[in-house]
Formats: structure tokens, C-alpha cells, sequence
């Protein structure tokens, strides 16, 4: 596998490390307490259970952020761009959620 490829005259990986650039594989750590023993395992079984076995990490990923675009739209569409009116609850509820499931989504691709 060549990975010799020109990049303004210039190759970007030497010979002798191309190797080490096949091998090469992310590991991940998780130090945090909370992610380790709450959100980690319900995210675990959130995917186990409910996700399809044919859906990529990535996609999981792009909808858990389109959950967390959507609060924001309807946040400027149901508002604007005043920051005098005051906020309904139920709204901060949706936002609430809605950050939450990008949250579970990112949690879950690990």
C-alpha cells in the first residue's frame, strides 16, 4: 500500500514510517467517573437495544447532532433573536432532551 502521495512536490509520509501509519489505531480513554459507570452502560444498552446492528457509529453520531441543532433553530424560529421575551418551560424541557440524546449518540459511538 502506497501512501506516497504529492502534496506541492512533497511526499507527506516517508518510506520508513508508512508502516506505522497502517498500523496505526486509536485508543481512547475515558477517565471520568460518571462516564464510566452511568452514562457509558446506559449508553451501551441504549445501542444494544434499540439501535440497528447495521447502523455505523458515524450515523449515530450525525443524528444525535442534528438533535442537538434542532433546539437552536427552533429556539431563533420561535423567538428570535430578542433576548427580552422569557423562554417557555416546556422548551427548555425539549432542549433539555434533545442535548441529552447528542449527548447518549456521542457517548455511544465510543
Amino acid at each position: 500500500m502506497s501512501l506516497n502521495y504529492a502534496f506541492y512536490g512533497e511526499k507527506l509520509f516517508p518510506e520508513e514510517n508508512q508502516h506505522k501509519i497502517v498500523a496505526y489505531q486509536y485508543r481512547g480513554s475515558a477517565r471520568s467517573i460518571l462516564y464510566k459507570h452511568v452514562f457509558g452502560k446506559f449508553s451501551q444498552f441504549l445501542v444494544d437495544e434499540y439501535v440497528p446492528e447495521w447502523m455505523a457509529p458515524n450515523l449515530i453520531t450525525t443524528v444525535s447532532f442534528i438533535f442537538s441543532v434542532i433546539p437552536h433553530i427552533l429556539l431563533i424560529l420561535a423567538y428570535g433573536f430578542s433576548l427580552k421575551t422569557e423562554v417557555s418551560t416546556s422548551f427548555n424541557f425539549c432542549f433539555i432532551v434533545c442535548i441529552f440524546c447528542y449527548m447518549v449518540g456521542a457517548i455511544a459511538k465510543s
